[in-house]
Parts: structure tokens; C-alpha cells; sequence
């Protein structure tokens, strides 16, 4: 799974999805007060924000948008 999107018409500025993120990846923004995605690449796939948000905002996809690096070490 991966965060897709946080749909800013549903999101109400709460920030617990930012708060529950522990791979830091959602932030809130200055200016709309609303929840972005700010570092999707480091999304933890954990689903927190998710399960979470209050209002359902939050776009998770059942499968991961990442490259899978394999290191042949």
C-alpha cells in the first residue's frame, strides 16, 4: 500500500494524520491549513493516517507506487 492523496475538500485541518505519521511524510501546509503529502517516496506503508483520519481524506493505494531496490550484497 501507499498514500495516494489527501483530498483537500474532505480534509478539515485537524492534523492527526501528520501527528500519527512516524515516517514524517504528511505535513501540514501554511497557507490552507489543510494536510499534504510532502515526502511520498518515504511513505512507511503503514497506514496510520489512514485509520486515523476523522473524515476519511486520506487515499491509500492496496498496492505500493515505489521501485523495490534489491541489494545483491
Amino acid at each position: 500500500m501507499s498514500i495516494e492523496q489527501i483530498d483537500p475538500a474532505k480534509c478539515i485541518g485537524c492534523g492527526t494524520c501528520a501527528i500519527s505519521c512516524p515516517a514524517d511524510v504528511i505535513r501540514m501546509d501554511k497557507e490552507s491549513k489543510k494536510a499534504v503529502i510532502k515526502y511520498r517516496e518515504d511513505c512507511a506503508l503503514c497506514c496510520w493516517c489512514l485509520a486515523e483520519c476523522p473524515v476519511g481524506a486520506i487515499t491509500v493505494l492496496p498496492y505500493n507506487t515505489s521501485p523495490l531496490f534489491i541489494s545483491w550484497g
